[in-house]
């Protein structure tokens, strides 16, 4: 089938720019077509590569990943936080928990759940605010007020009251 369609595009490749006849042309030649066919497939090697090498180096996070209940240091694997910390969580009351003798289990789906859940504004606030200027001592008057001597500092900064 051919057609009178000339449309200008940019060859993925070499980044040129050439006349395609089909609206599915994606290079200008065949010689860039090989070029990018081996560039795709090379790099779905390296990722291939990568992703077996992350796996080398956490076997037990692939593992973990499928499961429905997690023990305390599978969960800080797979959400990368200490095993202190998940036990400081079930301390506060703020994760429920299984146990069976010694060995405490958690249920993916709670643990997922509590790290979705929005931050409360009071933890995003600043504990003390600046009270400003005016309810500040300056180093002099905290020299004198405090029987100070003067040779530690010369200098006048503002020190909240």
């Amino acid at each position: 089938m051919s057609t009178n369609i000339k449309i200008t595009r940019i060859c993925e490749f070499c980044k040129n720019e050439f006349t395609a006849r089909t609206t599915r042309t994606r290079y200008c030649s065949l010689g860039c077509n090989s070029k990018g066919y081996k560039s795709i497939v090379r790099q779905s090697k390296i990722n291939q590569s990568n992703r077996q090498t992350e796996i080398a180096k956490n076997p037990d996070l692939e593992i973990v990943k499928v499961k429905d209940f997690l023990s305390v240091s599978q969960a800080s694997i797979l959400f990368g936080i200490s095993q202190r910390t998940i036990y400081r969580i079930i301390a506060r009351g703020e994760l429920d928990v299984a146990k069976f003798g010694t060995r405490t289990v958690i249920r993916r789906c709670d643990m997922d759940a509590f790290f979705s859940l929005p931050l409360d504004q009071s933890i995003l606030r600043p504990t003390q605010e600046f009270p400003g200027l005016e309810n500040c001592y300056t180093i002099t008057q905290i020299q004198q007020k405090f029987g100070i001597s003067a040779n530690s500092s010369d200098i006048d900064h503002p020190i909240p009251i």
